[in-house]
């Protein structure tokens, strides 16, 4: 029996290394047609460029993609060095495929992306990367390297990117061209809108007035123009910003109607304004809004007939205010009721409506009204048939703080004559600017630069100036440079001085109050801005109070 079971025991344990060595045998096979599938895999992608290097930098392995990538048969790069026969010849002297490798092994990988090099010299941009091979016991065995040729790729990012470079440089040459031709229009305008706001204070004759009453309206819309083409720039640029306070619905759409009367009277049309049954304020930037409600008018009015009717209706649903504009005009066909809104779109020309502007004021509309976090639809039945804009904007939400400081009245202003000084190089603008502020009751003195300007302020006869309206851009010494003056002197250091220019984005703003300028005007200023710098104007005890110089000289 004992010997029995020791053969039994025997032959069972055979039996078990038998079986335990067909397994492992089982696995071996296994892992080495994986390892052969695998091998050939890399081996037959062509794409791709993978290969093992050695520690010392030699090349171990090869695949098809070495040939294709790279140029290099089998026996040509097995054993090769790995740095001048594919790196280039920069990248080798200045240590960069030194570094890649290098990286590589501390890090365990590396990024390939540069220009590398082929066996026939030319050049291709790799994409790709290295790795570090350790064993166990962290010993380096090796490099991995894949690399692909994305040179196609390269060079469309690269044009890409050139493209987008070119079409910044159009876009802020565009800004600077918008900006610069603002200027140069707003100082032609500027003695002529002060000229016809002097010519209303005299008395005239009906013709005479009916005359100056057409130059007033035109000038009105040339500046309109000119503040709708910078308001579209900052918007596009993310720079415009609102004023947002408490304001009475019914006070915007009234300041927005008498801007645009003179307008719809001269074409014949009918204004119908359905007003709200109840008071509704709106927190938003006053002038804005009264913007967007002057530009859907006048859009009115220009795509309206000769003799046709307008409506205006305000109100409130739910927590919403809606505004509406109405005519029966030339309408506007379906798939145009959103292409209308884009930049520079406008509708069908005719001979009838003329002049279509530029396109810019719904777009302007849209923009301003979005910033509110409200929203503008046009609705139209058809060409022919009348178009209807609708806005709708939120009701004021605002903490019982803000709108108690809101509703603060301003201190009533002082309306005592002030002795100011007008700096500009242009005789137009000084002659006019200085006639208007003298007929307004004030003392005024001019200079045609900061040098001049100086001159006047100092010594025994000096003009003691309360307010100072300066150009910018003047000869022998700009606007800039005189403020530093005025604010390096102690005399004047407290001086209000206003900067007067035809530059008026948010940057020309930041920079003259910077430069040690009090508040920032564009041209041309209208007559009630004026009333209004000189009312509110501090009183300085350091500047003496001469009654004789304050009183006006005769027109």
């Amino acid at each position: 029996v004992l010997v029995g079971r020791i053969l039994y025991a025997t032959h069972a344990n055979r039996r078990r290394r038998d079986h335990a060595a067909a397994l492992i045998l089982q696995q071996q096979e296994r892992l080495h047609m994986a390892d052969r599938q695998l091998r050939l895999f890399v081996e037959q992608i062509s794409d791709y460029a993978i290969f093992t290097i050695s520690p010392d930098l030699k090349a171990q392995t090869w695949n098809q993609g070495v040939e294709k990538v790279l140029g290099y048969a089998e026996s040509e790069f097995l054993g090769q060095d790995i740095i001048p026969a594919i790196f280039t010849p920069e990248d080798a002297d200045n240590g960069v495929a030194a570094a890649e490798f290098a990286t590589a092994a501390e890090a365990g990988e590396a990024s390939n992306d540069r220009w590398m090099r082929r066996k026939n010299g030319t050049r291709f941009w790799a994409s790709g990367i290295t790795t570090g091979v350790r064993d166990e016991a962290g010993r380096l065995l090796g490099y991995n390297k894949v690399l692909r040729d994305v040179t196609d790729r390269k060079l469309a990012e690269d044009e890409l990117r050139s493209l987008a470079a070119e079409l910044s440089e159009r876009d802020r040459n565009k800004t600077t061209f918008l900006a610069t031709l603002a200027h140069e229009l707003r100082n032609p305008l500027a003695p002529i809108k002060n000229t016809v706001q002097l010519l209303e204070m005299s008395s005239l004759d009906v013709h005479t007035q009916e005359l100056l009453d057409i130059v007033q309206r035109q000038t009105d819309q040339m500046v309109r123009l000119i503040d709708d083409l910078m308001d579209i720039s900052r918007i596009s640029r993310g720079r415009i910003e609102l004023k947002k306070a408490r304001t009475d619905l019914a006070s915007l759409v009234a300041t927005a109607v008498e801007a645009c009367q003179p307008l719809i009277y001269s074409n014949g049309q009918q204004l119908h304004l359905q007003s709200a049954d109840r008071d509704i304020v709106i927190y938003a930037d006053p002038a804005r809004i009264t913007q967007v409600i002057s530009n859907l008018l006048t859009n009115a009015s220009k795509y309206n007939h000769l003799g046709g009717h307008i409506e205006l209706a305000y109100g409130q649903q739910d927590d919403q205010v809606f505004i509406e504009v109405r005519d029966d005009g030339i309408g506007i066909a379906q798939n145009d009721l959103e292409e209308i809104f884009k930049m520079f779109s406008q509708g069908p020309e005719t001979i009838e409506r003329g002049s279509s502007g530029l396109g810019i004021g719904l777009t302007l509309v849209r923009s301003l009204v979005e910033l509110h976090g409200g929203s503008v639809a046009a609705f139209s039945d058809g060409v022919g048939r009348g178009s209807r804009f609708r806005v709708v904007l939120p009701l004021a939400r605002v903490s019982c703080s803000e709108a108690e400081a809101a509703d603060v009245p301003p201190p009533p202003p002082s309306g005592r004559p002030r002795r100011v000084l007008v700096v500009d190089d242009s005789r137009s603008i000084t002659l006019v600017m200085s006639r208007l502020l003298t007929k307004l009751g004030h003392h005024v003195q001019t200079a045609e630069n900061g040098l001049k300007a100086l001159e006047l302020l100092s010594g025994p006869a000096a003009f003691r100036a309360e307010v100072i309206f300066s150009d910018i851009s003047m000869p022998g010494m700009n606007g800039y440079e005189f403020v530093r003056h005025l604010r390096a002197d102690p005399r004047f250091a407290q001086l209000w001085v206003v900067a007067m220019t035809g530059f008026g984005q948010a940057a020309d703003r930041q920079k003259a109050v910077q430069a040690g300028f009090s508040e920032h005007v564009v041209k041309p200023v209208d007559v009630r801005k004026l009333r209004t710098i000189l009312a509110g104007l501090p009183e300085l005890d350091d500047i003496p109070q001469d009654p004789d110089s304050a009183r006006p000289p005769p027109l």
